[in-house]
């Protein structure tokens, strides 16, 4: 796989999640939903990413402060998704891919990710987007298609025909780039609009302008397309998550009793029947070996050993 690397978009304001926190550290269960971005591409294969922060940098940087791969790019004014990936410029190389994606998408696999640079890179595109269908497209661009996979152009819902008002194929923010391109056509973004701002969907306009080829790759599950800007949608993505993380260990053998009121992190691991008790967190570096009770306890960054059994209400952190 050619070098890639990744943009992560975090500067905005999130007015809706009326916090004094930037609306990119708001948490699901034990982390950050930038961070679960973070994650995603990196177990993808982007070591090397540049977090573009505005609001509240300070606090950003404070939060992911040990992890050396972050690189950032500060946005003084918010002038459009456009102008936040023009910050960046300095940590574009005209060699490398380039992924651009939104902060506040926790949802999004690494899978999915990697199939995206599969798509992209088989198929030789200058430039790619990510879309999903909903059956409710309202509110959301509209991708329009040469064929099943040629982007052709993003029509807003404010601008589009009643017949392209029933496409339910949507845009989500998410493009991959020649880092040539990408770098090109960010040199060739105006303001020219009633809002001033810059928008990034103009590089694809100015890619298509030199009759490059701009693939548009559909996300098979849309539910990993949410994006959190209110703390309505972060109750939503935290179902959703608690959702798939049960899954994964019920699918591999872990029995849990009730999902609804059993609290898993990402990054634990627990052994094939291991029987898991309502009221229960584990968050952190936690494993837990196979044939083991955990009773309604709260255990972290510990290590749990084959066949034991957690005695009710227990709280066993930094154990090992």
């Amino acid at each position: 796989m050619n070098k890639y690397k990744g943009i992560i978009l975090c500067g905005g304001l999130g007015k809706r999640m009326n916090s004094e926190i930037p609306k990119a550290l708001h948490k699901i269960f034990d982390k950050c939903i930038a961070e679960y971005v973070v994650n995603s591409i990196t177990k993808a294969g982007i070591k090397e990413i540049c977090m573009v922060i505005g609001h509240k940098a300070d606090m950003v940087k404070e939060y992911f402060k040990n992890n050396s791969n972050i690189s950032y790019a500060y946005q003084k004014e918010l002038l459009g998704t456009g102008h936040a990936v023009m910050q960046a410029t300095d940590f574009i190389t005209e060699d490398d891919n380039i992924l651009v994606i939104n902060g506040d998408m926790p949802l999004i696999s690494d899978k999915s990710i990697k199939d995206f640079i599969d798509f992209f890179e088989t198929n030789n595109y200058s430039a790619c987007t990510m879309s999903t269908i909903l059956d409710n497209p309202f509110g959301y661009g509209r991708i329009v298609k040469y064929g099943e996979n040629l982007f052709k152009k993003i029509v807003e819902e404010k601008d589009a025909t009643e017949n392209e008002k029933q496409i339910k194929e949507v845009n989500l923010g998410v493009y991959l780039y020649k880092g040539s391109e990408l770098l090109s056509s960010l040199a060739k973004l105006t303001n020219n609009n009633a809002q001033g701002e810059y928008y990034i969907t103009d590089t694809l306009y100015h890619i298509l302008l030199d009759n490059k080829n701009i693939g548009a790759y559909v996300l098979k599950d849309s539910s990993e397309s949410k994006n959190v800007n209110s703390r309505e949608d972060l109750v939503i993505a935290s179902a959703e998550m608690f959702n798939r993380i049960n899954k994964y260990h019920l699918e591999n053998g872990v029995t849990i009793i009730d999902p609804k009121n059993t609290y898993i992190g990402q990054d634990v691991n627990i052994g094939k029947d291991t029987t898991i008790y309502p009221g229960t967190y584990i968050k952190g570096n936690t494993s837990i070996g196979s044939n083991c009770i955990i009773e309604c306890s709260n255990i972290e960054n510990s290590t749990i050993p084959d066949n034991s059994y957690i005695l009710p209400f227990s709280n066993i952190t930094n154990k090992h």
